[in-house]
């Protein structure tokens, strides 16, 4: 089995030098849980906003299928984030991005990525994509978007691997300033693919709602709620929750 586990720890301590140079930088840490499924995840990043408008983050994420249980991780991913805001003026900007995410594979009856429709097995998910965001004031903006995923599975001696899969990926949404230090953010997107996303189609939807709080220039706690599909021969949804905080330096 190839890992990429070593990268996230390796490819941070080498960008801690720029940190200087940074205009924002912060270390996340967040707990999911889905409330049908009763599926547990964390997810750990790290991130960079330079002053340009250049922004990249690393993150692992460790999955766990086995129902209402902290302590058996049954998958391991990690991906790398990068965007950069080209503002066209004060309130338009055109976002860019790229995103590669890699999968360890768990091998065993719990493989599974932490999103349905997506077994999880080894291999990576390739993600380019652009984003424009306009800004109606200080308080209000408005954001749409577009990605495409290309899913590829690692080959295995004497096996019949996966055919690589494909997604396109559609979003809209907004955030609003409530308070200098309260943030709420909507999101909703659509998916179309080759494969089997839910409710026995190759199309799904999701929608969510973050609310973050500035607690002090270190602390920025945050919820979250989603609404996302149970499975994909099934029309039930379920809600994901989600816990974390940002802390920044």
């Amino acid at each position: 089995m190839k890992s990429y586990l070593l990268w996230l720890p390796v490819t941070a301590v080498a960008l801690l030098p720029i940190t200087s140079m940074a205009d924002t930088s912060y270390i996340s840490f967040e707990h999911n849980y889905r409330l049908e499924n009763r599926f547990h995840s964390d997810k750990l990043s790290l991130t960079y906003k330079f002053d340009g408008g250049l922004r990249f983050q690393i993150a692992a994420n460790l999955i766990n299928k086995k129902r209402d249980s902290f302590d058996d991780p049954t998958n391991y991913s990690e991906y790398f984030d990068t965007s950069y805001q080209y503002a066209i003026n004060e309130q338009l900007s055109v976002i860019p991005s790229i995103r590669m995410k890699f999968y360890t594979g768990a091998g065993d009856d719990y493989d599974f990525s932490g999103e349905i429709g997506d077994s999880g097995d080894t291999g990576a998910r390739y993600i380019p994509g652009v984003a424009v965001r306009y800004a109606i004031n200080d308080e209000l903006a408005f954001f749409t978007g577009y990605q495409y995923e290309w899913r590829k599975f690692t080959h295995k001696k004497e096996e019949t691997s996966e055919p690589n899969q494909h997604r396109n990926v559609y979003k809209i949404g907004a955030s609003y300033q409530l308070s200098e230090a309260m943030m709420l953010t909507y999101t909703a997107q659509y998916q179309d693919s080759d494969y089997t996303l839910y409710d026995n189609k190759r199309s799904n939807y999701e929608q969510g709602a973050l609310l973050s709080y500035r607690v002090n220039r270190d602390w920025q706690p945050y919820l979250g709620v989603d609404d996302v599909a149970v499975a994909t021969d099934s029309d039930h949804r379920e809600a994901k929750l989600t816990a974390g905080f940002n802390f920044y330096f």
